[in-house]
Formats: C-alpha cells, structure tokens, sequence
C-alpha cells in the first residue's frame, strides 16, 4: 500500500512538474515590456475579479491600465477585453469598458467578450470567434506564461505585457496568485491536449470591422496548429512543448472536463395541441424535460447548458429577480415600452419569457399574454406569479403556437434580456423567422440584446434582412437613447415591410 502511495505522489510530482515545465518552455520569450513589445492590432486583455460596486479589482485596474498605455503608445490598435459574464449580475467585460472610457480611451478601441471564463476560454474565442490570429496579451506577469503557452498551443501567435504595480501594492495576493499558477498549470495542459470548446457560438466581424474603420490591416486568418519540417510549429512555438503537453495525456480522464454531448429534446410542435386555460404550462410531471433531453429532437440552448453545469441556476435566478424587486428596483423597464406601443388589450408574445418578469408586468395592466420559454422551473414561477396570463415551455427556435392552441396573431412580441444569445447558436435566424410569422398585420416585434455574446449586431440585421422583415428603428436602450457604431446594445424594432 505504502508503495502504490508513493508512486501515486511521484506520478502528481511529474504531472505538476511537467505541466510547469511546459509552461515556462512555451511561453519563453514572450513576455516584453510596454517600450520594446512589437505593434499588433489587438490586445487581449484578460479579466479578473470585479468588486460589489461593479468596478474592477485593483488586479484588474492595473491589468486596464496597461492595455491603455499601449494603446496611446501606438502599440495596439484595439482592446479585446474578455471576462466572465455567466449571470448578468457579475459582468467583468462591461466594467473593464466602462473603466476604460473613463480613463479616455475611445469607445471604438474596445471590443467586449462576454464568455472568458478563464485564460483558455478567452484565448480560444479571440481566435474562433473573432478571428484574431496575432495579440498582445495583457496581465500581471505571473500569470503570462501560462497565459502565453495556452496562446501558443491553440495557434494563437501571442506576446505578453504585465502589470508589476500589484507586486508592491497587494504583496501577500500577489504571491498567492503566483502560487496558484503551479496547479494552474495543469489545468492548462488538460485543456489544450483535450481540446475542450469553450463557450462559442457565431463568429463575430467587430474586431476585424473596428480595425478595417481604422485603417488597420487585420491580421490573416488563423493557421492550423501543426509542426512543420522544421520541428517548430506554424506559429512559431517550438515543438518539443507540443510533445510534452501530449505526453501528459496519461492524466486521468475524470480529472479533463467532458466534452458536452449533443441533447435533443422535444419541439413545441410535438406538444398537446389543445388550447390551454390561463395560467397553464407545461411543467407537470415531465418539467424537467428541457434539461433531461428525454425526447431527442434538438440541440439544447446555452441556457440549458448553464442549467445542466449548474442545477440551482434557475432557482437563483428567479430568487435574484424576486429581490430585486422587494428592494424596489425598477425592473420592467422593457415592458412600460411596450405598453406604450400598442392599444389597451393587445395580445403580446413575451419570447423567452423567464419568471415573468416583463409579460406579469403587462398582463395586470390589461394585455392578453403569452409567455414561452425553455426553462420549465422558470415558466413554472411565472404561472404562479401571474396566474392571468398563459405561460407555456418550449425552444423559440422552434416556435409554433397555433399548434399549441394559440392561433391568433400577436399585436406584440417582446424579446428582452439578451434572451437570444442564450439561443443554441446557429439559431437565431430561425427565431427571427418565427416572430415574424408569429406577428399579426401591423404587428411589431422588439428584441433586445448586448455586444459580445456570440451574435453580433452586424448579424443580427443580416437576419432581419434574410427572412424577409425590416428594422423600422434601432435603439441602444430600452428608453430609446440612439444607436451608433459605438454602441454595446441594440433594441431593434422589427416589422414586416410596408
């Protein structure tokens, strides 16, 4: 017993030491500093913590700071800034911009991305989803070589600036981030020798349409990651690092995250077609069809997923909407607009409904509405809120509600809550398609939604456009503040032409 023990411990020990070796030899060479790093169009500029307040970390400050200095310097170009906005209660990539602009820089230099969860994530969408093939990373120094040889291992071409001030300001959380990159290592290694996809979705034109407005050469498309004749790799990384990441395949498989099967659950065509009495849904016995995928029909939506990592997530979501609502805040914003749009009685379709929180609001002022949404508990919360109004489950990418017994047309549709980036991606065409054929004549549909989550604007109108509707007006809030090129969200007022 004793022997299996060691040997188990010396085993960790090479896969420790291995993981860091590979770090350190892949990344060499990488990091400069703001004087001699090369011009690149982009800088990646990796998130970290944001306080209560909503304002970066000083980690994060000083990683902010630097990217601004580079860009006066003339060094970059443009500032991708990737952070973590699982819940739209903790949004790095809007406080990192949000700090930017107030230390001068200009709202066209930031591009936000909205699903880097981590190191990996953030590198692996610059390149998949916004096309960057070159960047000058932007973090503490500590955290750059890893950050580096990730770069570096998915054919990422990357150099690296760090922030120094922290080391004296914040000593004792300097060193215990230094000592989180040893096993951070390893986490690294499982994640490019597993190649596990992050968050992803539709490639996304902002990076490279920002730098063209800026006379800007973009940067040529990505290259596959491969060694040449030469026994160095395409981008530049010598591939004696490749062979040692790969030879720490021998890492258990429990310790790699999964990759995420495809789950095909049932269509709003298969549902009953009987007409359902106010109040009713679909969340009897089978309410957790959604996230079970008991009838393999479709690919689940990114809030499925969320729910499958995280089977509390709707019952926090809904808590967190209930108080912020006991505390007064003002949340139905979206729903006085559309009350404004149409007549007294007007059937609205609340599309991705969640609790209820926009379609209660406009059901107790006299609208006849119909709420759909993926989510069986939060259509379930809805109907016991708002017993008045019909609360049913289902895919927008699948909508069909003369099916479901509702035949009439909608006076109304309202989108809101960035609801169709949580769409599976590839969808949204689709769902747009729907609304329209959902609308009654004269109708209007009203989708809402912010930049960096996976579907661009730019998209977006191409959408509208395919499926033969038009944009009457676009707006970058729900007050109706106007829309530009610098705007990081859209509420686009759509309608069939004529």
């Amino acid at each position: 017993m004793l022997r299996v023990g060691l040997a188990a411990f010396a085993a960790l020990g090479l896969v420790i030491g291995g993981s860091n070796a590979w770090m350190h030899l892949a990344s060499r060479g990488g990091i400069r500093t703001p004087e001699d790093v090369p011009h690149r169009p982009v800088a990646l500029v990796l998130g970290a913590g944001v306080q209560p307040d909503g304002h970066p970390s000083p980690f994060l400050a000083a990683r902010l700071d630097v990217a601004a200095d580079l860009l006066a310097r003339g060094k970059v170009s443009l500032l991708l800034v990737s952070g973590d906005n699982r819940t739209e209660f903790y949004d790095e990539p809007t406080a990192m911009r949000r700090y930017l602009l107030s230390h001068g820089v200009p709202a066209d230099r930031v591009v936000m991305d909205f699903a880097g969860r981590d190191t990996y994530d953030s590198c692996v969408r610059a390149t998949r989803i916004f096309g960057v093939s070159g960047v000058t990373l932007v973090s503490q120094t500590y955290h750059l070589p890893r950050a580096l040889a990730v770069c570096r291992a998915i054919g990422l071409d990357a150099v690296g600036v760090g922030d120094e001030t922290m080391r004296s300001y914040a000593a004792s959380v300097w060193a215990t981030g230094e000592s989180r990159e040893i096993p951070a290592a390893v986490k690294a290694v499982i994640n490019v020798v597993s190649r596990r996809d992050p968050v992803l979705g539709p490639s996304e034109s902002t990076v490279t349409d920002r730098l063209a407005q800026l006379g800007e050469t973009p940067d040529p498309p990505p290259r596959p990651h491969r060694p040449s004749s030469t026994g160095r790799t395409d981008t530049g990384t010598d591939s004696r690092s490749v062979v040692m990441a790969t030879a720490l395949m021998s890492v258990p498989m429990s310790a790699r995250e999964p990759d995420r099967p495809r789950v095909r659950i049932g269509t709003l065509a298969d549902r009953p077609r009987a007409r359902p009495s106010p109040g009713a849904t679909t969340v009897g016995p089978d309410r957790h069809r959604a996230t079970e995928g008991a009838d393999m029909a479709r690919q689940r939506t990114l809030w499925e997923e969320r729910v499958v990592e995280n089977p509390q997530h709707s019952s926090w979501y809904i808590q967190r909407w209930r108080s912020m609502r006991e505390a007064g805040d003002d949340i139905v914003g979206e729903a006085r607009l559309i009350d404004a749009m149409v007549p007294r009685g007007a059937r609205v379709l609340d599309a991705g409904c969640g609790q209820g929180r926009v379609g209660g609001y406009l059901s107790q002022v006299g609208h006849r509405v119909v709420g759909v949404d993926v989510d069986p508990a939060l259509v379930e919360e809805a109907s016991r809120q708002f017993p008045d109004a019909t609360w049913l489950q289902g895919d927008l990418a699948e909508l069909d509600l003369p099916a479901r017994g509702e035949e009439k047309p909608f006076d109304a549709i309202v989108c809101a809550g960035n609801v169709v980036t949580f769409a599976a991606p590839g969808t949204q065409r689709d769902i747009i398609r729907r609304f329209g054929s959902h609308l009654a004549p004269g109708g209007r549909a009203v989708v809402g939604f912010g930049a960096g989550r996976g579907y661009g604007f730019d998209t977006f109108r191409g959408d509208i456009e395919a499926v033969g509707l038009v944009a009457d007006a676009l707006y970058s809030t729900w007050d109706l503040r106007p829309f530009t090129d610098s705007s990081d969200f859209v509420v686009a007022v759509i309608a069939r032409p004529g």
